[in-house]
């Protein structure tokens, strides 16, 4: 990895852990800079309140002149997040710039999640279902949190094998 690239990953740690982001906690895979395991706990106002999901940020040796990649781990129901958890999102693509933050980044998805954007669905099954039966839509995510989702930060911790540094 270029010093460039090791200088702004650590930074965009150093501030992430300086900031009072409530809804993500960052975690490094075995000390390595480059690769994150990120849990993300969506607000109250949402379908998906009450639970943890584990996201996974790579970070290439061209990082800060292209995105990270970043997929959801843990299963989650969404027009604009695919089966594979990537997420289709203009910030992690045409919008990226190298003076982008992690910080901005994660508000983004924090954003997507509470307002879906159906016209650009990864799924077109769900992007219509979620314009032509948005019950049928709401269901589907309370199920699929039942069943994928964590409840406690203590529990996805535990079935990922996290620990903080």
């Amino acid at each position: 990895m270029s010093t460039v690239s090791n200088r702004k990953v650590s930074k965009e740690l150093d501030d992430l852990k300086k900031s009072s982001l409530d809804n993500f906690t960052v975690f490094l895979t075995q000390e390595n800079l480059l690769f994150w395991k990120v849990i993300m706990k969506e607000p109250d106002d949402t379908s998906y309140a009450g639970y943890y999901w584990l996201l996974s940020v790579e970070f290439s040796s061209h990082f800060p002149f292209q995105p990270p990649n970043i997929r959801f781990i843990t299963p989650i129901y969404h027009c604009n997040i695919n089966d594979d958890g990537r997420i289709c999102h203009d910030i992690l693509q045409s919008k990226w710039t190298p003076q982008t933050t992690m910080r901005v980044v994660f508000q983004e998805i924090l954003n997507l999640i509470r307002d879906p954007n159906p016209d650009y669905a990864l799924s077109a099954v769900k992007g219509a279902q979620y314009k032509s039966n948005h019950l049928d839509y709401e269901k589907s995510i309370k199920d699929l949190n039942e069943k994928e989702a964590k409840k406690t930060i203590s529990e996805i911790m535990k079935d990922y094998k996290l620990t903080e540094t």
